[in-house]
């Protein structure tokens, strides 16, 4: 499974996060920044290794922060043939009252065989 999302962080000098999933395990997270008004991609390639293990890397780059690639290798995760596993990116702001800080435009999912 490959997986690329973007979006943008708001205008203001608030904490936010990005995180990219996969079967309820953050592969990639971008940690807290307080970067403004820039744009932000996340991508998550996934392998799979057994019927409950996967190998991961994913990487978040956005102007004027260091880029974070992350290799998670043997994950387990619940059973690839019994349970659907869900890919999700969210992005949040602690600040109370701080709607739309982390802003999300594109999901693109491809599944290779």
């Amino acid at each position: 499974i490959r997986a690329v999302a973007s979006g943008h962080f708001a205008t203001n000098g608030n904490n936010k996060t990005v995180k990219f999933w996969f079967a309820g395990a953050t592969i990639i997270s971008s940690g807290v920044v307080t970067s403004s008004n820039i744009d932000w991609v996340c991508s998550i390639e996934i392998t799979r290794i057994t019927n409950t293990t996967v190998s991961c890397v994913g990487t978040f780059t956005a102007s004027g922060v260091a880029s974070i690639t992350t290799v998670t290798p043997n994950l387990t995760v619940a059973s690839l043939t019994a349970t659907a596993s869900i890919v999700k990116i969210t992005g949040a702001s602690p600040t109370t009252g701080a709607t739309s800080d982390v802003l999300g435009y594109l999901m693109k999912t491809w599944f290779e065989n």
